[in-house]
């Protein structure tokens, strides 16, 4: 798997019932290649090599 595979969901319904679950203020799960998110914003600020 590459990491341009990966897939990042915003306010995702699974990580949000986590949350409920774990009465945490914030959830980072994967899911397959996609990560879960929830009370989390996604913040790239750095450069990948793609050589």
């Amino acid at each position: 798997m590459k990491l341009t595979d990966l897939k990042i969901v915003e306010n995702s319904l699974f990580a949000r019932l986590a949350r409920g679950v774990l009465k945490s203020d914030n959830v980072a799960m994967v899911l397959g290649n996609a990560i879960h998110l929830s009370g989390v914003k996604k913040k790239f600020s750095c450069a990948i090599n793609r050589g």
